[in-house]
């Protein structure tokens, strides 16, 4: 049976590990990095031929995407962010993120603000809709969201949030964020440095 809105919370420590690089093979939804400002993400999500965006800095990292932009993977993920200093992540249109496992993966490593926002659907169709993972020392982790949904199974929440940071966590949506058998909607794992937790 689905689980719609569960918050599980857990006083823990985690580990996180960075990278360096860009790499998109997505023909349709896909995403460049502009000779200066963010990586921008244009097109209709393309079933047949989008792949997983990754982007692995160590540096902060900013995500725009235009209104018409969508992706639904055919294999892995639909992003796989990792950042060191912050990740930023601004998505206003209504076109669906849809990965083939894991919808979006954010990591930051060290320092920084998480703040994600998504007008459109995110969905995990393998795995966990939205996970996040905030490194020791960074801050606050904000979520903005309509519709959160993972399709994974077994322990795959819709919203997972493992943050090992000192900041806050403030989860808001406008919709519905469902996860499958023994999953969340929302889990929340917090470290014993973490501050306050809204959703």
């Amino acid at each position: 049976e689905a689980s719609q809105v569960g918050v599980g919370l857990l006083l823990a420590l985690g580990v996180s590990m960075g990278g360096l690089g860009f790499s998109s093979d997505a023909v349709a939804g896909s995403c460049s990095p502009l000779t200066v400002g963010p990586f921008l993400c244009t097109g209709a999500a393309d079933p047949v031929n989008d792949t997983t965006v990754t982007i692995n800095e160590t540096t902060p990292v900013l995500v725009n995407t235009d209104p018409g932009f969508g992706i639904s993977s055919k294999a892995g993920r639909a992003f796989s962010i990792t950042g060191k200093g912050g990740i930023t992540f601004t998505h206003t249109g209504t076109g669906a993120i849809i990965g083939k496992t894991e919808g979006v993966y954010l990591n930051n490593t060290t320092s920084g603000d998480i703040l994600f926002t998504a007008v459109g659907d995110v969905q995990g169709l393998g795995g966990m809709g939205l996970n996040v993972v905030g490194g020791a020392n960074t801050g606050n982790v904000t979520i903005n969201v309509g519709n959160v949904e993972s399709n994974g199974g077994l322990l795959n929440d819709a919203i997972h949030i493992q943050h090992s940071g000192t900041g806050n966590v403030a989860v808001t949506s406008t919709g519905t964020l469902s996860g499958k058998v023994n999953s969340d909607g929302i889990f929340i794992e917090n470290s014993a440095s973490g501050q306050d937790i809204t959703v």
